[in-house]
């Protein structure tokens, strides 16, 4: 049994009917107390409880690439990143000569960049979504894979429409557009997949060490119970199909 509760100690604690007012007191009621909301404006925002560092501050860590044309951070300052770098190498400009003259003309999308439009156009109008694969947006890719996948009849572009919208990232304060089918960013949605992924494959370690125990239906009863947590949900259809192969009580 101790083993049963330790395990169950390290899942997530079940969610308060009135969990989402962090207000009420507790840890957030004291961090809030000690917090100055002066503390460098131009990257704390207390409204989301959100820090974005900037390149521009001294105190920052990090800056930007010593190319004038190229907006990749880097740390310590004053180096080139490694695209920069790399032609720097292959080139007869003294460092400084070429900081001022290379742009730098990549194929790729920096990492928590903004993509280029979708190129689909229909009427003259343009989708305005960002590209997500074959030139396309997450919508329109789907829709012309279906179509291709299926081998249905006509052009899948006669039903498909330009979008004149982009769909906000949903985390807070995060200009980038939303990009998948959950609303995320390409940077968030990369973020929440790995977050899955490690928590599935914690608890297939936390179940798997439960496995020869009679009390294992009850870890799965206690995942169910707290399936209001964003991840747990996952959680569940994971432990389901794990329980399923265990032996009864």
């Amino acid at each position: 049994m101790s083993s049963i509760s330790s395990a169950l100690s390290r899942l997530p604690a079940p969610r308060a009917e009135n969990a989402g007012d962090l207000d009420g007191g507790g840890w957030a009621a004291w961090l809030r107390g000690h917090l100055d909301p002066a503390w460098r404006t131009s990257e704390w925002r207390q409204d989301c409880w959100l820090f974005t560092g900037s390149v521009h501050e001294p105190r920052s860590s990090v800056a930007l690439c010593r190319t004038e044309a190229c907006d990749t951070v880097v740390s310590p300052a004053n180096i080139f990143c490694p695209f920069c770098k790399e032609e720097q190498k292959r080139s007869p400009l003294p460092d400084a000569e070429f900081a001022r003259a290379f742009v730098p003309v990549r194929n790729r999308v920096a990492f928590g960049g903004v993509p280029e439009p979708c190129s689909f156009t229909k009427d003259g109008q343009r989708c305005v979504r960002p590209r997500h694969c074959k030139e396309l947006c997450a919508t329109h890719y789907t829709q012309w894979k279906t179509h291709s996948t299926r081998k249905t009849a006509g052009r899948w572009e006669d039903t498909a429409v330009p979008y004149a919208d982009t769909p906000a990232c949903p985390a807070p304060a995060c200009p980038l557009p939303g990009l998948y089918g959950r609303g995320l960013c390409r940077h968030h949605a990369q973020r929440w997949m790995a977050f899955l992924i490690r928590s599935l494959s914690s608890l297939r370690v936390r179940i798997s060490c439960l496995a020869s125990s009679s009390s294992v239906r009850s870890v799965a009863v206690v995942l169910r119970v707290r399936a209001g947590e964003g991840v747990v949900g996952c959680w569940r259809c994971c432990a389901a199909s794990m329980c399923s192969r265990m032996p009864s009580a």
